[in-house]
């Protein structure tokens, strides 16, 4: 079937290339280093249910193909913005706001922030690296049922003393000298 719309044929075209590899390959020797990021994007509010899952696709499927793991992914719905954001021929007033979290090398987080940058779809974005946390197995096991485990010394009761002067070095001489002024002064009356 021929159809006359140029749109629609130059749009099947561009559907019907071959598309790029989703994620560059990620060296061995950085396999190991997994970093936790958030990742927080700021779609318009026009954008459909399934689009919306298709940007949360993308960004997942690059994770998930470079090794990573997704932790957590929250959508907080169709919210009004605190001011108008503009992009060229449009004003948004609300949209909806999505965040996923996820571990994966440092290396592949550009990959995720072109794919935002390049998608109209989104107005704003942002990807915040978390703090490292240690591993798991340095964490001492704290059960109280099991007896074996070397109990807390008990507590040393601290007992309350006065507060250090505002002149710790001049205080105690401060004393002495204002005492014999006033023992001068009584023994001259």
């Amino acid at each position: 079937r021929a159809s006359g719309n140029a749109h629609e044929q130059e749009s099947r075209a561009r559907h019907s290339r071959a598309r790029p590899p989703l994620h560059t390959p990620v060296p061995a020797s950085t396999r190991s280093t997994m970093v936790l990021y958030d990742l927080m994007v700021i779609v318009k509010s026009a954008t459909p249910r399934a689009q919306l899952a298709d940007i949360l696709r993308r960004a997942g499927t690059r994770v998930l193909d470079a090794g990573g793991v997704i932790t957590d992914v929250t959508s907080f719905g169709t919210r009004a913005l605190a001011y108008e954001f503009k992009s060229p021929g449009e004003k948004h007033f609300d949209a909806h706001f999505v965040q996923m979290s996820f571990n994966t090398t440092p290396t592949l987080i550009d990959d995720v922030k072109h794919d935002m940058r390049t998608d109209e779809r989104i107005l704003r974005w942002i990807a915040v690296k978390q703090k490292a946390l240690r591993p798991l197995k340095e964490y001492k096991a704290k059960d109280p049922r099991n007896l074996n485990l070397p109990t807390a010394p008990e507590p040393v009761p601290v007992v309350p003393t006065r507060p250090p002067s505002k002149y710790p070095l001049f205080s105690e001489e401060r004393k002495a000298r204002r005492n014999a002024r006033r023992k001068a002064a009584a023994a001259s009356d």
